[in-house]
């Protein structure tokens, strides 16, 4: 992949097959090669705690505790955190999880800390507002997403999670 300037990444597939690791693996990535600055609204990964920890093995390429053989020290869990703190942001909108909501917080973040990309992390867990058509709703929800990142020059990951993969019939 290759990434530059504005746009948007749909992520989805079947559940439980790693789409928010994947977008994870992705940003981490982005940081570590090109420096790129990533703010996460993600309540996919609850709590926070829990997705800094899965971002520090993925940053490392190590784990937590003596049942890994190759166990993340003290001070390289510190020195990741430190890089952490100065280039990764979650977003917890103070007014509700509309997309203009995160949107708002992601700009403060675009103006004060430069971030280069943004994560939502799920489409579904947005608060929506279905007043009448579905597809038009979400057809402009993305239209003003776009919009959104072309003029403030950031990258969206969105991860769309489905509700369920509908099974074969068995005829």
């Amino acid at each position: 992949f290759r990434f530059k300037g504005s746009g948007i990444l749909t992520v989805t597939g079947i559940p439980g097959h790693g789409k928010s690791e994947f977008v994870d693996s992705i940003c981490l990535g982005l940081f570590k090669n090109h420096k790129w600055k990533t703010a996460f609204y993600s309540p996919e990964n609850k709590p926070t705690k829990l997705h800094i920890s899965k971002l520090l093995r993925k940053y490392t390429g190590k784990g937590f505790g003596s049942e890994y053989s190759n166990s993340m020290s003290r001070g390289e869990m510190n020195q990741a955190m430190k890089h952490f703190n100065n280039n990764l942001w979650f977003i917890k909108p103070p007014n509700g999880f509309k997309l203009e909501n995160i949107l708002d917080s992601v700009e403060q973040l675009v103006k004060r800390k430069g971030i280069d990309c943004f994560v939502i992390d799920a489409w579904n867990k947005l608060e929506h507002n279905y007043s009448g058509n579905e597809t038009k709703y979400i057809g402009q929800s993305l239209d003003q997403l776009a919009d959104f990142c072309e003029k403030n020059q950031v990258h969206c990951f969105l991860v769309a999670h489905p509700t369920k993969v509908p099974k074969e019939n068995d005829e």
